[in-house]
């Protein structure tokens, strides 16, 4: 936001703030909606060429620069991502000294809040040992104009 324009926010009321966030929000969708359109035209134009060019080059992941005409090209990426089977990776990390297997795995272990809140009830002394590894953190507060009852 340039100097002017936080100059010019610091001085209006809060129906036009809200008037101008709401008008905001509009044209957000729509220039959303509209890139997404935009992007999915692309992909029917080019989908069967980029996947030409990737096997030509022997690639299924990565970017590529595709030439067009009249000087236009295109930019290609396909992304990979991978993924373990958690339960086979903690047998395998089982069997090592857990000071070797947090160098090599990631790991996690966590559980859902509506689990925790159980234990309580169901096992108080499970509880206890859990809270020693639990941490909440509290995010920033979010602010919304909320306008006068009519």
């Amino acid at each position: 936001m340039n100097d002017t324009m936080n100059d010019t926010i610091q001085t209006v009321s809060l129906s036009i703030m809200k008037n101008r966030l709401d008008h905001l929000a509009e044209v957000a969708a729509s220039a959303n909606a509209e890139i997404s359109a935009i992007k999915a035209e692309l992909m029917r134009r080019y989908v069967a060429q980029v996947n030409q060019a990737y096997a030509q080059a022997m690639k299924d992941h990565g970017t590529l620069n595709i030439d067009l005409p009249d000087g236009w090209g295109i930019k290609a990426k396909i992304n990979k991502s991978v993924k373990y089977d958690s339960r086979l990776l903690m047998d395998v990390a089982a069997q090592m000294p857990w000071e070797r297997a947090q160098k090599l795995f990631k790991v996690n272990v966590s559980m859902t809040e509506t689990l925790y809140k159980a234990l309580d009830a169901v096992d108080p002394d499970l509880k206890a040992k859990v809270d020693e590894g639990r941490t909440e953190t509290l995010s920033s507060p979010s602010i919304e104009l909320v306008p006068p009852a009519a």
